[in-house]
């Protein structure tokens, strides 16, 4: 038993932050995403799933969450919120590194043409490119998080950083290697 709650306490230390930068983009409050994470873990921890037998461990949390949200957000709204391959949600993630650059000026710069660049994607383009560069998922691990084809994972990923490079082709690196949330 001991050894059970040593590799459960591990998991959560280690996700924890994942979990909750991925959860928070739904829209949902701190509070509420908290209570869901904890019940993805005791909800593993209660029954013997195949999360040691994943090749990613993250994907699997983070399918788990998603998948505690859309109930959640079903009760709360009374709607079918985040169904399977929907356009039904917001993906509210920020951007942070700006503290980085010196002067101030050029951080409220770049900070502007981020967000222009961000606004010219959709909701669906947004997670898919930051389960992909932020999460580090595979293709085939965003489309099935996100109920699509692995091939439309890809897609989607293309035609957003497509997108942002028409905007800001200089910026574009700063955004893709890691400065989210």
């Amino acid at each position: 038993m001991k050894n059970k709650q040593s590799l459960y306490k591990w998991l959560y230390e280690t996700y924890e932050n994942d979990l909750f930068s991925y959860g928070i983009a739904f829209g949902i409050s701190k509070e509420l995403l908290e209570d869901a994470i904890h019940d993805v873990f005791l909800h593993l921890y209660e029954r013997e799933h195949k999360l040691w037998e994943s090749q990613n461990m993250k994907f699997y949390l983070l399918n788990c969450l998603k998948n505690r949200i859309r109930t959640i957000k079903k009760k709360e709204m009374n709607t079918e919120f985040l169904e399977e391959g929907s356009d039904n949600y917001s993906f509210l993630i920020e951007v942070n590194g700006f503290e980085l650059i010196d002067e101030e000026k050029e951080r409220a710069a770049m900070q502007k043409q981020l967000k222009k660049m961000l606004d010219s994607l959709t909701d669906r383009q947004w997670e898919a490119v930051y389960l992909r560069y932020t999460q580090g998922l595979s293709y085939e691990e965003i489309g099935k998080l996100m109920g699509i084809q692995p091939k439309a994972a890809q897609k989607l990923v293309y035609r957003a950083i497509e997108q942002m490079r028409k905007i800001q082709p200089q910026i574009i690196y700063f955004f893709l290697f890691g400065y989210f949330l």
